[in-house]
């Protein structure tokens, strides 16, 4: 090999060694910056220093986002650049480097790539016109710098994306109704990350009727089951019979054999009181494995969801004790649902008031032991607010052994008649099914017992102050028509049903009932007018 030859490949080696060191240098100052937690703008500037130290050029450019992933342009020295960023990015989109002359200046330019991504373009001025040896140096230089210099860039896009996603995820998981959060932030997942398919199920925690089981089910971006569609059409889950499963805790391998694929990522929603499993949510994509940017928005998904769901329990609990669980779902899909169906307002309702006759006599001489009496209590008002509920009925609360209803709202659909009509049904129901308490079955105590065990009902049909009263927010209603009411219940006998006259007029049919009869209770001036409903 000839001499010349042997020093153009040392001369060829010294360059290439210098690229590795501007690279090393270049990479020790952004894990420098990095480290430091420096902003972009000061991350940027440092490598300028490298850059500048090692191609002695006089200005250096980089055109990129910067944290609130808006373009921004980058300048060290503070120095304005001699050719337009325009300029250069149309030349760097249609080839790699730019190059230019200007008045004795030599610009060069090239575009920063990631995977075919672009993230803006990086430039450098000097102040002298460079031969083609020179040039080619300084473009191997600029290349080296900000191969370095984008993969960092991309990580903070990622990052900041990644913020971006995560907060429009809590923005729409806290849209008032559960329902239509969800279906935003699945929208925004399919947006962000990659999936094929995904599964979401909940239900409130001491759902055992699966009443308030909820599912979503998204199959190549489109959704293709919905619990919300089967509710809205008066159906119960049948198609969901894998939302049941999930929530019941099959395996994810178990999930083949209800015609669903392997899913490679699994969030689960837990009981904050004990751990149990509320909701789940599965995800796969073609490739088997999330990635870990994917499975990160996924995590932030699940935290959000998980307190959402939280929320939607607490709702849930507090509304269910009033109102049957399909009014429920349907008062939580209306986000205005506190202020149109639960603040307190003047409203016209039919009312019953609905006691066990001879409860002390029981209670003290016949079931005695504390947990017998606590045992009637429970099973008979569980009892009495099915009835109510599937009559239409709202349950407002029990006193003792009196249980109190309203028949019109949330909805107020109902017409006066149909409140007065579904409360007298309620009322014979329940004065049966209190009756049928004799046979034993519940309580063998009671096998037999004469008289049997019956119950003194009031109906009345007025205006109250109805919704949400005091520090727990219970709802409940108030007027002199309820007191009334209670004053009637309390004058009734076992078995009896005594309904006021304005009960019995919107009624409007006196067959059903007896004389019209008054009595004079404490407290109030004029005499109670009432009729006694007829076995009917």
């Amino acid at each position: 090999m000839k001499d010349k030859e042997i020093e153009q490949l040392k001369i060829k080696l010294k360059k290439l060694e210098q690229l590795q060191k501007l690279s090393k240098d270049s990479d020790n100052t952004l894990e420098k910056a990095q480290l430091d937690k420096c902003p972009l703008n000061l991350a940027i500037d440092n490598m300028f220093e490298v850059l500048i130290e090692y191609t002695g050029a006089r200005v250096a450019l980089v055109y990129t986002f910067d944290e609130t992933l808006k373009l921004h342009e980058f300048s060290s020295n503070k120095i304005s650049f001699p050719v337009s960023i325009k300029e250069m990015q149309k030349q760097t989109e249609e080839d790699k480097f730019f190059h230019k002359q200007v008045d004795g200046k030599t610009i060069i330019a090239q575009k920063i790539d990631v995977v075919g991504e672009s993230f803006g373009l990086s430039a450098l001025a000097f102040n002298e016109v460079l031969d083609d040896e020179a040039l080619e140096e300084a473009q191997l230089q600029l290349d080296a710098w900000t191969e370095e210099l984008d993969n960092y860039l991309v990580s903070i896009a990622r990052l900041r994306i990644k913020a971006d996603v995560t907060r429009k995820l809590g923005e729409a998981l806290s849209a008032p109704v559960l329902d239509e959060g969800i279906a935003k932030s699945i929208q925004l997942l399919q947006e962000s990350i990659n999936f094929d398919e995904l599964l979401l199920v909940y239900r409130h925690e001491l759902d055992t009727t699966d009443a308030s089981l909820h599912f979503k089910r998204v199959h190549h971006g489109k959704l293709v089951e919905n619990s919300e569609q089967y509710y809205e059409n008066g159906m119960t889950i049948k198609v969901g019979d894998w939302a049941r499963q999930l929530i019941n805790g099959v395996s994810t391998e178990q999930l083949s054999g209800i015609g669903l694929n392997h899913f490679s990522e699994e969030i689960l929603i837990n009981d904050v009181r004990d751990k149990r499993i509320v909701g789940r949510v599965l995800v796969s994509n073609s490739q088997g494995e999330i990635s870990t940017y994917d499975r990160d928005i996924l995590e932030r998904f699940g935290e959000y969801l998980r307190l959402r769901v939280v929320d939607f329990n607490r709702e849930w609990k507090q509304l269910t004790s009033n109102f049957r669980a399909s009014d429920v779902r349907r008062i939580l899909n209306d986000p205005h649902y506190d202020k149109k169906y639960l603040s307190p307002k003047e409203r016209d309702v039919a009312i019953m008031f609905c006691d066990i006759s001879g409860f002390t006599h029981i209670s003290e001489q016949i079931l005695k032991e504390p947990p017998l009496i606590g045992k009637l209590i429970d099973t008979w008002g569980d009892e009495v607010v099915k009835i109510i509920w599937e009559l239409n009925g709202v349950f407002d609360k029990m006193v003792g052994d009196c249980v109190i209803a309203f028949w019109g709202p949330p909805f107020y659909e109902m017409t006066p008649q149909q409140a007065c009509e579904n409360a007298t049904k309620a009322a014979i129901k329940i004065r049966e099914y209190t009756c049928s308490l004799i046979d034993g079955a519940i309580l063998p105590e009671l096998k037999g017992l004469e008289p049997a065990i019956s119950v003194a009902t009031g109906l009345n049909y007025c205006p109250v102050y109805i919704g949400c009263f005091g520090p727990d927010e219970d709802y409940t209603a108030f007027s002199s028509g309820m007191n009334n009411t209670a004053r009637l219940q309390g004058v009734a006998t076992r078995d009896q049903i005594l309904c006021m006259d304005s009960f019995v007029n919107i009624y409007n049919d006196l067959s059903v009932f007896g004389e019209e009869q008054n009595i004079k209770v404490k407290n109030v001036a004029e005499p109670l007018l009432y009729r006694k409903l007829n076995q009917i």
